[in-house]
């Protein structure tokens, strides 16, 4: 009854943590480290490789996807509000490689921490954008006859990413692995 008000702060309440998608049981953080002296431009492709030595296993994440088929669900999401095109090379429990391109250039010497963020563990994850022209360059457009990214892994051939259907076959195929992926011998 005398006009006094009065605001109470608690210094120890925290904003809730953004979710791009609820549907997803896990989430966590990607660190990218550029230890080059030059800027990674956006689109360049990253590579995520987690093993048992990683903070999340490739173990725990294989357990905890819940697709149909193992890693359907795993996401690579940009400021927990952009879903990006990812290629998985590698989804076992001893081993996970994903790729992803970047959204935003980071400059030489830089660590981006909580920009991007990989989603995993939804049983109702739908198809995942993972269109392997929208992660490695360059991409194809109506000009390209034939483009071959050699991100097969195995096998005697090598798809044609142009869609035109020009696949080339190896006479004795080798693999291994190269700066972006798998590379042909």
């Amino acid at each position: 009854g005398d006009g006094d008000t009065h605001t109470l702060v608690d210094p120890t309440s925290v904003p809730a943590d953004t979710w791009w998608n609820n549907g997803y049981a896990w989430k966590h953080n990607l660190v990218i480290l550029n230890n080059d002296g030059a800027t990674m431009p956006a689109h360049y492709p990253i590579h995520v490789h987690l093993d048992g030595s990683t903070t999340p296993s490739a173990a725990e994440v294989y357990n905890a996807s819940l697709a149909a088929t193992k890693g359907q669900d795993v996401r690579v999401v940009y400021q927990n509000t952009t879903e990006l095109n990812r290629v998985v090379q590698n989804f076992s429990p001893s081993q996970i490689d994903i790729w992803f391109p970047l959204a935003a250039a980071v400059g030489g010497g830089a660590t981006v921490n909580g920009d991007y963020q990989l989603y995993y563990g939804s049983a109702a994850a739908g198809s995942p954008p993972d269109d392997l022209n929208a992660v490695f360059l360059p991409e194809a457009d109506a000009n390209t006859v034939g483009l071959w990214h050699f991100q097969e892994g195995g096998g005697a051939t090598v798809f044609d990413s142009s869609g035109r259907s020009h696949h080339g076959t190896f006479v004795a195929p080798g693999w291994s692995t190269g700066l972006h992926g798998w590379t042909g011998e």
